[in-house]
């Protein structure tokens, strides 16, 4: 089973989708505490906003909740260019920043976010990169 870490949008869609359970039965994953909290609600197919509660999965260990490290982000920080660095989500960053710490190569990250996919290439982890179309 895949280990993933999530992007906000991502997540997002497959509760829209009504399709998020079904990644949890396939997928080992972790939502990054920065994601998680930008992600307070979602709107339903009706656009109904529908509040996410995130406690009975985390209680459950349906998912974990990860944080980088502040030294983490600096490390970011010193290998984009200020400008591409300011242009990535935070919840992105904080993502990227922990799949370029971790030594499991069996994280992965989903996004279909263009600068947080790029970013990823240039820590060398395009490898690790996931897209929802495909899975």
């Amino acid at each position: 089973m895949k280990l993933i870490i999530l992007d906000a949008n991502v997540i997002l869609e497959l509760f829209r989708l009504d399709l998020f359970n079904t990644v949890l039965g396939r997928y080992k994953i972790k939502i990054p505490t920065t994601i998680k909290n930008e992600c307070i609600y979602y709107l339903d197919q009706s656009g109904n906003e529908i509040y996410i509660d995130w406690i009975p999965f985390i209680e459950n260990k349906k998912i974990e909740e990860v944080s980088a490290q502040s030294s983490h982000f600096l490390e970011l920080a010193e290998i984009f260019k200020e400008d591409f660095y300011r242009g990535i989500d935070p919840g992105e960053l904080e993502a990227m920043a922990i799949i370029d710490n971790s030594e499991d190569e069996d994280l992965f990250f989903c996004s279909g976010d263009l600068p947080s996919l790029k970013a990823m290439g240039m820590l060398g982890k395009s490898n690790q990169v996931l897209s929802l179309k495909k899975y």
